[in-house]
């Protein structure tokens, strides 16, 4: 915080850009709405009915609640995101929600959100420890993710270092949320 600046309160925030919203949160700071001090969470869920208008809204958190993946057998991902952001994301459906914290590439789709961790900037790489039936695609590779909006379309895809495709999405915003575009 020393060095940026974020708008208030800095460790979360929300911003828009053409006709996406991009909500961003601290999983590392007090979110769980039984916490006295939390303002996160009930601010999380008021930006996500107020996104309703965006055409796509992507939220981003350092702590995924599930992982395939792990440097040790153990980790399945935070459970306190799983008991508490998760159920404001089925509620509220945002179209992508990005994670780190495990050193790997996992992309799933549950509830009608995609669920992505992208970890794998540079550190050394975990290793595969379980194996959850929503994620489709786990791989355990440096790369970095690509995103275009244009209009009602998506195109994301994510690259290794030698800029090889790892994996694409196609998608197309509908009434319903977002259907796979061939």
């Amino acid at each position: 915080y020393d060095f940026f600046s974020y708008p208030d309160p800095e460790n979360y925030y929300a911003f828009t850009y053409g006709n996406s919203r991009f909500i961003i949160l601290d999983s590392n700071f007090d979110y769980e709405p039984y916490m006295p001090t939390n303002r996160q969470f009930q601010w999380l869920k008021e930006e996500l009915e107020s996104s309703v208008d965006a055409d796509f809204v992507f939220v981003f958190l350092h702590h995924p609640p599930w992982s395939e993946g792990w440097d040790s057998a153990g980790y399945t991902g935070e459970i306190s995101v799983r008991a508490f952001l998760v159920p404001l994301f089925r509620r509220y459906k945002p179209d992508m929600i990005f994670s780190g914290h495990t050193h790997d590439y996992e992309r799933g789709n549950r509830d009608g959100s995609y669920y992505i961790i992208t970890g794998g900037g540079g550190s050394g790489l975990d290793l595969p420890q379980q194996d959850f039936e929503h994620v489709t695609v786990a791989r355990y590779v440096h790369h970095f993710c690509v995103i275009d909006v244009d209009g009602d379309k998506l195109h994301y895809q994510v690259r290794g270092l030698n800029d090889n495709l790892i994996d694409e999405l196609k998608l197309i915003k509908t009434d319903e949320g977002l259907a796979v575009q061939e």
